[in-house]
């Protein structure tokens, strides 16, 4: 790296990092980094191989932690991915935290994602994806509804708790 081209950047890996680098950036771990083809700002990757795609400015503000996690990364900002293969399949999806061994959206442009667990995937933008264990019999998956559509059958009320505060948010069956 030099220093006319980045600042404040702490690369720490064989093979990693960029000349295209940009600033504010931390990587740790070999082969991480290396594809960068414009400057880059306030990235942190801790993981063998994080980061390698053709990162660009879009990019900024990317938390990638553990090996493999968000290879195919190229222009999607302000995503988190921890966990082994974690945000591997994204490249241009922004505001997405994925955690968990092989956790992923399930297109390259998924967005406004809250994926966790092992294997979760979100197959659609602004879902909530909870999965215990590594099967999808055992997830929770939440997706803003957005219509006004009656619903046939009013079938229990779950009650979440925030702040002290109880409320029931209720469950339709249709």
């Amino acid at each position: 790296l030099t220093p006319a081209t980045v600042s404040n950047n702490t690369i720490v890996g064989a093979v990693s990092g960029s000349t295209a680098a940009g600033g504010n950036n931390t990587i740790m771990g070999a082969g991480s980094f290396a594809a960068v083809s414009t400057a880059v700002t306030d990235v942190v990757g801790v993981g063998n191989g994080v980061l390698t795609g053709a990162l660009t400015t879009g990019a900024n503000g990317t938390v990638a932690i553990g090996s493999g996690s968000s290879t195919a990364l190229t222009s999607g900002a302000g995503n988190t991915s921890v966990g082994f293969q974690a945000g591997n399949i994204l490249t241009t999806g922004s505001s997405n935290t994925i955690v968990g061994y092989d956790a992923d959206g399930s297109a390259a442009a998924r967005s406004g994602c809250v994926i966790l667990g092992r294997g979760a995937s979100a197959a659609a933008d602004d879902t909530l994806v909870i999965r215990m264990g590594n099967t999808s019999t055992k997830e929770i998956v939440v997706t803003p509804v957005t219509d006004a559509t009656a619903r046939a059958t009013l079938v229990t009320y779950l009650p979440i708790s925030v702040g002290g505060t109880t409320y029931y948010l209720e469950l339709w069956q249709t």
